[in-house]
């Protein structure tokens, strides 16, 4: 992998992304109604559905009560898992870790604030993102990652991503993640 080379420096990404199914187009934030009814779970949920981790960058990581606290549009809305490719070779994960995705958009780590740190070499990867009831997103091209925060805006038009209509048109100006009901990896209804 081209990536292996290059010194570790714990690379930031900070991400946007809007999840279909609770986009609201009118406010142009995402409803919080599985964190005000008390449904997101403390720790995430996606090792329990089978997802595995790279290193000890997932299973395990919780949710304070005070960070489900939070309304408005920083209220967080759901757990997401946030992936790190290979630039050659995009199949290959080399690095991922889950994430909270917030009513504007923002995908945070698990304090509800701080931009997703990966313990792995600065470098140029693909960035994914991914959600139980959502397909899949990933960045068409490498996207240069190191010590400072790196912002992939999936909501933005300017972010080419991977495949035909992987996000959703809304007005004409924003993007999101199509709704799906994803079975497995290679499948989705």
């Amino acid at each position: 992998m081209e990536n292996s080379r290059r010194r570790s420096v714990n690379p930031t990404v900070g991400a946007r992304a809007f999840l279909d199914g609770p986009y609201n187009p009118n406010t142009g934030l995402m409803g919080d109604g599985l964190r005000s009814g008390g449904h997101i779970p403390s720790s995430e949920p996606y090792t329990a559905l089978g997802y595995a981790y790279l290193g000890n960058n997932g299973s395990g990581p919780t949710v304070a009560p005070a960070v489900l606290a939070v309304t408005g549009g920083n209220a967080i809305v759901d757990w997401v898992v946030v992936e790190l490719r290979d630039n050659t070779t995009p199949t290959i994960v080399v690095a991922n870790t889950p994430a909270l995705v917030q009513c504007d958009g923002d995908v945070v780590a698990n304090d509800g604030v701080s931009a997703l740190t990966f313990t792995i070499a600065a470098g140029t990867y693909r960035v994914v993102m991914r959600h139980r009831n959502h397909l899949g997103v990933m960045t068409l091209n490498g996207v240069p990652i190191g010590a400072s925060p790196t912002t992939v805006d999936f909501t933005s038009l300017a972010t080419t991503t991977f495949g035909t209509n992987a996000r959703k048109s809304v007005t004409g100006a924003f993007r999101r993640k199509a709704c799906g009901r994803v079975m497995s990896p290679s499948t989705a209804r």
